[in-house]
């Protein structure tokens, strides 16, 4: 990430050796997010830090906490569409940092997982988020009997959500990678 000024480059965060400071936020789990515009119109870089939300101002050189409203853990998050996808594990939202404004799309639906999907305790769980161009991908599992894993892909295109393919079992979704329009879970 640079910082153009005038048509030259005026600030480069690669060069280690200028010693100047970006920012500083309590470290407790740092996980980057990707670049979208600020609610300043600046492009900026978001990233979650122990299950909130935070923007980098590269300009001040400053973090700032986002509140979202959602009222819980962040737990994953990517880039869709210039808005910030975000699941607290149970429901998905999308943050549109233009307008400030943060909707619940829910998974699949707007009151969250269906009941069939749900184990005994009403545990299902967003594992990864990830997203081409059109759409959005949302990988969730939960615990079956035994050791058990159940997975599910589903893949919202800003209207509704649909399940890709049918039930997994034993597998994990530990990742979820993107790839020519398409996303993948291994």
């Amino acid at each position: 990430f640079a910082v153009l000024s005038g048509g030259a480059e005026a600030w480069n965060i690669d060069d280690a050796a200028d010693a100047e400071f970006i920012t500083n936020v309590a470290v407790d789990h740092i996980q980057f997010i990707g670049v979208a515009t600020a609610p300043w119109g600046e492009p900026a870089v978001y990233f979650q830090n122990a299950g909130s939300l935070y923007v980098l101002d590269f300009f001040a050189r400053k973090s700032y906490p986002i509140d979202t409203g959602i009222g819980r853990f962040i737990h994953h998050a990517c880039i869709w569409n210039g808005d910030i996808a975000l699941s607290d594990g149970w429901n998905v939202f999308l943050y549109s940092p233009g307008g400030q404004t943060v909707r619940n799309i829910g998974l699949p639906k707007k009151d969250g997982i269906p009941p069939e999907y749900r184990d005994s305790n009403g545990m299902m769980t967003v594992r990864f988020l990830s997203a081409s161009d059109a759409y959005l991908y949302a990988a969730f599992g939960k615990p079956a009997a035994g050791n058990e894993r159940r997975t599910y892909f589903w893949c919202y295109n800003g209207i509704g959500w649909g399940q890709l393919g049918g039930e997994l079992t034993n597998f994990e979704p530990c990742g979820v990678f993107q790839g020519n329009y398409r996303s993948f879970g291994l």
